[in-house]
């Protein structure tokens, strides 16, 4: 991946939450995992293809195991990462049915509209 240019774009309620738990030095170190492995996180079914993926919460001491997820996808077509949520363990484990249903329907969204702008497919 060495060289590759990638975008990001933080939705609103992503941004919130990076500022909540650790702001600009959190964000970096997201970016940089992504850079580094933009397919890293696991898909998360029935989503269209987002990904949830682990971080150390920088506000605690140990590593990614207890600490933050952050849930993305990645337009491998378009060079773009989308960044969607972010939550601590223990305050949730999993998305709902009800968030999945949202965010799958929000990525095949973005997808049609990504397709629409006269790019090539995902």
């Amino acid at each position: 991946m060495k060289g590759k240019l990638l975008t990001f774009i933080e939705l609103p309620m992503f941004v919130k939450k990076v500022e909540e738990f650790g702001g600009v030095d959190l964000l970096a170190a997201i970016e940089n995992e992504l850079l580094a492995d933009p397919e890293r996180g696991v898909v998360i079914q029935g989503t269209n293809g987002a990904r949830k993926a682990r971080i150390a919460d920088p506000s605690k001491k140990g590593g990614k195991s207890g600490g933050l997820r952050y849930i993305y996808t990645y337009f491998v077509a378009y060079d773009r990462i989308y960044l969607f949520y972010l939550y601590a363990k223990g305050q949730q484990e999993d998305l709902t049915g009800t968030q999945k249903k949202a965010l799958g329907l929000l990525i095949k969204e973005t997808k049609d509209q990504l397709k629409n702008d006269g790019r090539q497919n995902v």
